[in-house]
């Protein structure tokens, strides 16, 4: 489906539909409660802007270990699950400019180097290519290239099954613009012991809607959409 841009945003043509007013002034979170009100979806924790956040980032996460297992033959642990449930602003967009093989040595998760691997021969036969391009890509555009898989897209569909179409729009426009929120949002000034340094990022290769995103984020717990 063909998708519009707002002034920071990517918005889909079906949910363009939905939303009347001037979007391009609209912040993350202006245009996010801006849908939901407008789609009449009641609001609960479980359709915060942080729960759905955390969903996204699991998810794709997940089916990054996922694929990254189905490729080596030693073992694999999954990303830290303080990695994942923390969306701070600050803490991930460090992150965004990293290649999968520099996320798994910054948590110590593998032993060895892709060249390492590689060389012992630790990759599945027939799977080298597809391992490399995994952990040479960026997270951010190895995301953008997520939302476009089938997996992705069949996730999209059990949750309208489950929880009905208006939900899965909201969902929909959350994912659509994470790499967006995240990368060009300005974190909230505050203490937070578990705030590392800044995560300023100067990558230029995504293909990125927002440049000037000022939305919001509060911290709540997660909560399963499907």
């Amino acid at each position: 489906m063909e998708s519009i841009i707002s002034k920071r945003f990517l918005i889909s043509e079906d949910l363009a539909l939905e939303l009347n007013g001037e979007l391009k002034s609209l912040s993350f979170q202006g245009i996010f409660t801006c849908l939901r009100k407008t789609l009449d979806i009641k609001y609960t924790r479980k359709l915060h802007i942080d729960s759905i956040l955390k969903k996204c980032k699991g998810r794709f996460f997940k089916a990054v270990s996922e694929c990254v297992r189905k490729c080596i033959k030693i073992n694999v642990p999954k990303f830290p699950q303080n990695f994942i449930t923390n969306i701070a602003i600050e803490y991930n967009q460090k992150f965004m400019d990293f290649t999968v093989e520099e996320l798994y040595q910054h948590f110590h998760l593998l032993p060895y180097s892709l060249s390492d691997i590689m060389e012992k021969k630790y990759c599945q036969k027939e799977k080298e290519v597809y391992l490399k391009y995994i952990f040479l890509s960026k997270i951010g555009n190895l995301y953008m290239q997520y939302i476009q898989c089938k997996q992705y897209k069949r996730m999209i569909e059990l949750i309208k099954t489950k929880k009905g179409v208006k939900i899965a729009k909201l969902y929909q426009f959350v994912s659509d613009n994470f790499i967006n929120y995240y990368l060009f949002s300005k974190a909230h000034i505050k203490k937070n012991s578990q705030i590392g340094e800044n995560g300023q990022n100067s990558n230029t290769e995504l293909t990125i809607i927002d440049i000037n995103n000022k939305g919001e984020s509060q911290e709540s717990k997660d909560d399963s959409l499907v």
